[in-house]
């Protein structure tokens, strides 16, 4: 699998991407840094204590990391996601929000993964 290939796949921009980190090769090192990210567990383990308040904070985070990288895709729904909590009073079930980010991030951490193997 090739970098532009698996921002395809994810919905992401690759153009974007590697208009911030210029070559393909650097994209893969940050990509490789991202999979140690740790803002979805956050949001999840957060949402299991109903815990709004630090589920924003790892929605914030994980919205800014995905946009940063191009990860279009996850990057809007964790942004849905972020705007729901950020009162820390969600006006209406979170949950289908939650699932499409998690969706998401899991095809994102998959592909890379896959593209990292790929790599040698």
């Amino acid at each position: 699998m090739t970098v532009k290939e698996c921002y395809d796949r994810i919905g992401g921009s690759y153009d974007e991407a590697k208009q911030r980190l210029m070559d393909d090769k650097r994209m893969v090192k940050f990509l490789g840094m991202f999979l140690r990210d740790t803002s979805f567990q956050e949001i999840t383990a957060a949402l299991e204590k109903n815990d709004y308040a630090e589920a924003f904070k790892g929605a914030h985070s994980l919205k800014g990391v995905s946009r940063n990288m191009a990860f279009s895709a996850l990057a809007e729904s964790t942004e849905t996601l972020t705007e729901e909590l950020r009162s820390g009073s969600p006006s209406t079930d979170i949950t289908p929000l939650y699932e499409k980010t998690k969706e998401a991030y899991e095809l994102t951490v998959q592909s890379i993964k896959e593209l990292i193997d790929s790599q040698g």
